[in-house]
């Protein structure tokens, strides 16, 4: 149970760290106007999943000069389109101290500090001690000063500074080999090709767990459909679960329902959401 508070304390010193960093620029980083000059299509690292994600490479100018750098960030939709203007925080140390100017800054560190926020409180409500929630909040307290003095005693510190608050200036070399798409006429066929692949997709598992549904659902006991509808109207009757869940159709119906319009708001979405 100690891990869950140790990983809940990560989070909620991360979260605060990233906050931190944003409220950094911020406070010392001058607006500067800025533009979309291409879109990035690259594959996540992850081993388990490979999943598509898409971010923006901005280009700005600097000291009278332009500069492209790409966003930290992706998403698997596309939140900007080429061409389109935008803003950035840059720092006068230099062109590669930018970011661009975007909510999603803050969305990250606090998705984090909430998490580990309330992870916390949750492990001592349901395992109340104030010697260990003394200890919490004095870790807490420390670390960061510890690794403050650690990074500065190894001369590391302005080394860690200078590499968090820096972008990524691209060039023709670094953007080599990348699937890149500078032309609003590319990147709309690769997404109509994309958009396609992934109707059938949606469909296909559609019409099979709506398929596993229909002989699910006919062989479920006449007793556990009464009771289903009977839980629509009444959501009283949910202490009654157990009983009904007995009926392996019924469990299996419940199961493929929840896929089937998972799907289906997959298929419509996907209809309907305006790239």
């Amino acid at each position: 149970m100690i891990i869950i508070l140790i990983v809940c304390g990560t989070f909620t010193l991360f979260g605060l760290g990233l906050g931190r960093l944003h409220l950094y620029f911020k406070r010392n980083a001058k607006t500067l106007r800025a533009s979309i000059y291409a879109i990035e299509r690259y594959q996540s690292s992850s081993r388990r999943k490979k999943s598509t994600y898409y971010r923006p490479l901005i280009k700005y100018t600097f000291e009278g000069q332009n500069y492209i750098f790409s966003s930290n960030f992706g998403s698997s939709d596309l939140k900007y389109r080429i061409n389109d203007q935008v803003k950035v925080l840059s720092l006068d140390k230099g062109a590669e101290y930018v970011r661009l100017q975007s909510r999603i800054q803050w969305l990250f560190p606090l998705i984090f500090f909430v998490s580990g926020t309330l992870g916390s409180l949750i492990y001592f409500y349901k395992n109340p001690s104030f010697i260990i929630f003394s200890i919490y909040l004095t870790a807490l307290a420390l670390i960061p000063t510890m690794l403050y003095r650690y990074l500065k005693s190894k001369n590391l510190l302005d080394k860690f500074i200078e590499t968090v608050l820096k972008a990524k200036i691209e060039d023709e070399i670094s953007m080599k080999d990348r699937e890149i798409f500078t032309k609003k006429r590319e990147l709309k066929q690769h997404l109509q090709k994309n958009k396609f692949i992934g109707l059938i997709i949606t469909l296909f598992f559609l019409l099979a767990t709506s398929t596993g549904l229909h002989f699910s659902w006919n062989k479920t006991k006449l007793s556990s459909k009464e009771y289903f509808f009977d839980l629509m109207s009444n959501l009283e009757l949910i202490n009654q679960l157990e009983k009904f869940i007995q009926d392996k159709n019924l469990l299996l119906s419940l199961i493929l329902i929840v896929f089937t319009a998972l799907l289906l708001y997959s298929l419509l979405y996907q209809l309907f959401k305006k790239r």
